[in-house]
């Protein structure tokens, strides 16, 4: 939703000039953190913090401005402290807290926050999380932390046929490659840079010289496009659907500058293709592949969601739609993602397509009598 309001508007701030329209006067104060510039505008008759503000990296937008705004002050004790405070992402709200009671407590002891000392410092997981804070930050919220390096980077190839690989990891962020002639065919480019460069890694490691000749973007939620920019750098065509708007050359032309990738350092070559209602098929015969815009209507996941179909192994790649084997027993079924598979069992219905093997952008792969047992069992939770 963020990258969707973001290409429809930029954000605002006050101007250096002190004068935020027609409100109070401010005074700007500048000063480095870690070779950032981080401005602090303060209401010149209180003294106080009005926001703060910097620029951060965001995997797919690239240089974002990242804002605090600060407002009803109390004092409590000998500190004065802001009773609402909100995170702005290039002006769009991502946080916000009203605290209703603020109360000081006595200064705590070392011994309070152990820290760990099993872990060795690394200064690139420093900076990692100094210069993309917001982008972990609303990783959190959403339940899928990504402080852990290993999330990004541990992928498992499972060959799923002799021209077809699937690329999953340990945090559930998977992507599909197939082989032609004229390179590879690379389903989601998942979720950030440094996932893609491993990604890399592993396709020439099972390919060797064989480049990226195509890009399908399922939708533009950013756990399934974040690293388009790092596998886009060799100038493939990049695949989308009529519905993803201005979204993807956004993201491939906005400017990183923060945290540099591949793209920022060559000229763009890539091409954007789009795929309309009536969908698109990739090459000839026995072995094409088949672009469908999957109609969801019902959860209203992603209006511009593709789904790929196979037919030479009869496997269709789905993302978020059906997750197989990420949920496990011990665990109900959030019934948003039930209805979403109800959605999608539906629409292969009415397609009539009786799919063998699922291939998930998130969990592993399955079969339809999977499908079936997991709206089932999410149904009688």
């Amino acid at each position: 939703m963020i990258y969707k309001e973001f290409s429809a508007r930029q954000g605002t701030k006050p101007s250096k000039s002190g004068k935020n329209s027609g409100k109070n006067d401010y005074d700007v104060v500048a000063f480095d953190d870690a070779g950032f510039t981080v401005e602090l505008f303060l209401d010149t008759e209180t003294r106080l913090p009005v926001m703060a503000e910097t620029i951060e990296n965001d995997y797919m937008l690239g240089d974002v401005t990242l804002t605090a705004v600060y407002a009803n002050w109390n004092q409590v004790g000998r500190l004065m402290v802001p009773g609402d405070v909100k995170l702005k992402l290039e002006g769009i709200v991502i946080y916000e807290e009203t605290r209703s009671t603020i109360s000081v407590s006595d200064i705590a002891q070392d011994s309070a926050f152990p820290l760990q000392n099993d872990k060795e410092y690394s200064n690139f997981d420093a900076q990692r999380g100094l210069l993309s804070s917001q982008w972990y930050r609303r990783m959190m919220a959403i339940g899928w932390p990504f402080d852990d390096y290993a999330w990004f980077t541990t992928i498992y190839p499972k060959q799923i046929a002799d021209d077809v690989i699937f690329f999953p990891d340990i945090g559930d962020y998977n992507s599909l490659a197939v082989r032609r002639d004229d390179g590879i065919i690379l389903i989601d480019p998942t979720i950030a840079q440094h996932r893609s460069e491993v990604l890399l890694e592993k396709l020439q490691e099972a390919w060797p010289d064989t480049p990226i000749s195509k890009i399908i973007i399922t939708h533009h939620h950013f756990d399934h496009m974040g690293g388009l920019r790092t596998l886009a750098a060799s100038g493939p065509e990049i695949i989308h659907s009529v519905h993803a708007g201005e979204i993807t050359e956004n993201v491939l032309t906005r400017k990183h500058s923060v945290l540099p990738d591949r793209l920022s350092d060559v000229e763009a070559t890539w091409s954007l293709t789009t795929v309309d209602e009536t969908g698109m098929q990739l090459g000839e015969g026995g072995k094409a592949i088949q672009l469908i815009q999957l109609d969801n209507p019902k959860t209203e996941h992603a209006k511009d969601m593709l789904i790929i179909h196979m037919p030479w192994i009869n496997a269709l790649y789905v993302a978020d739609f059906f997750s197989p084997n990420m949920v496990t027993d011990e665990f109900d079924i959030p019934m948003p993602l039930v209805w979403e598979a109800e959605e999608l069992q539906a629409f292969l219905k009415d397609r009539e397509l009786d799919i063998d093997l699922f291939i998930g952008g998130h969990g592993s792969t399955g079969d339809s009598d999977l499908l079936q047992l997991y709206i089932d069992r999410g149904n009688s939770q």
